[in-house]
């Protein structure tokens, strides 16, 4: 049987669930319960727990502490995470610290329990055999270890299944998130292998150094670390199949950016004067390459400055540059993507009467038309934020962007519009008024024009809940 403990600070949610589960039919025996992470602890010194099921927002040890604690004291019970909303960051990083599963309390019901738990005791088992396997690897004294990975998946928090064209031997451990480590007598992978990962853009094989002393769960741990995939992230080159990481050097290699280098970078960037200067350019590339921010901070500082430039350009026919971003794996591959965005814009503006100063000033005005909280843009104030005139900053508008200024804040408050009629249960005069529109009869002629039905209409049709009429 496995040995079960509940830890929820709500004596009613503990119970209830306890009672809602058909705990025998899984195999599974509640040998107890507590209010708290301490008392959760506390029990677990006197008694054996194999699952342990944690609710993450408690009183005097929440949940998350808990679970770094039972990691480090107890690494072979498994985790299990309760909570009553899908909050994304939670939920993150109890996977993150190596929980097989989370269930949402409030969509709890007896026809979906048999599922969750046949999915829980399923990867209870397969952890279960791996940390077997284990054990026999550290009988061993000459080992190397290896990773294959899946670098597509490695920046997920998603549960990767391991590839069905290679065969898994029990010398393969789940590092987690598209990750295997494999133990071996040398570091070269077999032919298979190697076929496998030429024939695929975002698999690589990297070998680790200085591991041979480590057992494997502790190797697991390291590896799992964010700066070990910032090494990968960094270190391999185009065409690079294969590598290397240094656990050593994945111990200290946590970014430790200085505030005043990390907003110097956030400020050139931002600039945009690099889109169109060379020099700018390669310093822009030098200063990451120092700094490196991990995958992550990149990829979302391009998501976050880049967004209008890159509607502009899909409306001009480069709708590959956005997909084409979220297959850049490597730091390589991103700078090369830099580069091509960059020849896009030049192209593109290539025609365009304007000098690149007034190209930089029209999109830095899309981005306060899109930081806009109100929705209520004023023409004049904005060009006179730009030291323009209204009408010459008009004129610039249309030829730059395609569209008069009217035109675009007008579409771009009727799309605010939409979301709000959809999503929310705002009077729709409210609406109007949020999004710009003053008068509640001329937004709705508007809304009408643009989405062939009035306010209240697109409501009871799409908002979440019928009978939306306000």
């Amino acid at each position: 049987m496995i040995r079960a403990l509940i830890v929820d600070d709500e004596k009613l949610a503990r119970k209830g669930f306890i009672s809602i589960v058909p705990w025998e039919q899984f195999q599974i025996q509640v040998t107890g319960e507590a209010a708290n992470g301490k008392l959760a602890l506390e029990f677990m010194q006197q008694h054996k727990v194999d699952l342990l099921f944690v609710d993450l927002t408690m009183p005097v040890m929440n949940g998350i502490e808990l679970m770094k604690e039972v990691k480090r004291t107890s690494p072979s019970t498994k985790m299990v995470v309760l909570t009553c909303h899908q909050d994304f960051d939670y939920i993150q990083e109890a996977l993150r610290l190596g929980a097989l599963d989370y269930i949402v309390k409030t969509q709890l019901d007896t026809e979906k329990i048999d599922d969750i738990l046949v999915r829980i005791v399923e990867r209870f088992q397969n952890e279960d055999s791996s940390l077997h396997r284990s054990e026999k690897v550290a009988t061993r004294q000459h080992y190397h270890y290896s990773l294959l990975i899946d670098v597509a998946a490695a920046y997920t928090n998603e549960p990767r299944a391991f590839p069905e064209e290679l065969t898994r031997s029990e010398l393969v451990f789940d590092a987690g998130n598209g990750k295997w480590l494999f133990c071996k007598d040398h570091h070269e992978p077999d032919r298979t292998i190697q076929q496998f990962i030429t024939g695929r853009d975002h698999w690589i094989w990297v070998d680790i150094e200085d591991s041979h002393e480590q057992s494997v769960h502790a190797t697991i741990a390291r590896v799992a670390d964010p700066a070990a995939l910032k090494q990968i992230y960094y270190s391999h080159k185009s065409g690079q199949k294969m590598g290397m990481i240094s656990l050593t050097n994945t111990a200290s290699a946590h970014s430790h950016l200085e505030t005043g280098e990390w907003m110097q970078l956030l400020a050139r960037w931002s600039d945009m004067g690099w889109i169109y200067d060379d020099a700018s350019f390669r310093e822009l590339l030098s200063m990451i390459e120092y700094l490196q921010p991990d995958h992550h901070a990149t990829m979302q500082l391009n998501e976050e400055k880049l967004v209008h430039w890159l509607s502009w350009l899909s409306e001009a026919g480069y709708d590959e540059l956005a997909s084409r971003m979220h297959t850049c794996y490597f730091w390589h591959q991103l700078a090369a993507w830099l580069a091509h965005f960059r020849e896009a814009v030049h192209k593109h503006t290539g025609t365009v009467p304007y000098s690149t100063d007034i190209i930089l000033m029209i999109m830095k005005s899309v981005q306060l038309i899109h930081e806009s909280d109100n929705y209520d843009f004023n023409r004049d104030e904005l060009a006179a934020k730009l030291l323009m005139s209204g009408s010459y900053f008009s004129r610039c508008f249309k030829d730059i962007i395609g569209q008069s200024y009217s035109e675009y804040t007008k579409n771009l408050r009727l799309k605010k519009a939409l979301t709000l009629v959809e999503s929310s249960e705002l009077p729709i005069y409210m609406i109007a008024e949020k999004t710009g529109f003053q008068d509640e009869k001329y937004f709705s002629r508007v809304f009408f024009k643009q989405f062939g039905k009035n306010p209240q209409e697109h409501r009871k049709q799409h908002g979440r809940r019928s009978g939306w009429t306000r």
